[in-house]
């Protein structure tokens, strides 16, 4: 139910940072965890990041240019209700954006987001409210 995407990272991924988003809701009291993997210190290095704006889990990310990941969807289990919300993370701040002004995607959770070579964000399958296959793609332009 987390979504992790890279940061950052060299060709060969030895000196990659890793976001990892989301919310436990299978443990009594949701755990919300939100953290960064540095693999370019020894030893590893893992720092909290302030938590999602909403407690999602189920969602999708993925990294945009400069430090920016791109998280869509995911639902909220204690209250069954599945989001269209998406959220922005800025590396360089440390800081969640809400882009519910700028973007809305469909009703969708267990999906998948890709980067395209020409930058474009891929948004595709998953499931709905009713917990029925999403057939629609999406896409995200970041400019």
């Amino acid at each position: 139910d987390l979504a992790e995407t890279v940061i950052q990272r060299n060709a060969d991924f030895t000196d990659a940072v890793y976001l990892v988003t989301g919310t436990r809701f299978d443990v009594p009291e949701r755990e919300i965890v939100d953290f960064t993997i540095n693999f370019s210190s020894v030893p590893i290095a893992v720092d909290r990041v302030p938590d999602l704006l909403g407690p999602r889990a189920g969602h999708a990310a993925e990294s945009i240019d400069g430090g920016l990941v791109l998280l869509t969807g995911g639902y909220q289990r204690s209250t069954s209700i599945v989001l269209a919300s998406s959220e922005l993370y800025f590396d360089g701040t440390n800081t969640f954006f809400s882009l519910d002004d700028r973007i809305s995607t469909r009703l969708r959770y267990d999906h998948t987001a890709t980067k395209l070579p020409d930058g474009r964000i891929l948004l595709l399958g998953g499931f709905d409210q009713t917990g029925q296959p999403v057939p629609f793609n999406e896409f995200f332009f970041w400019r």
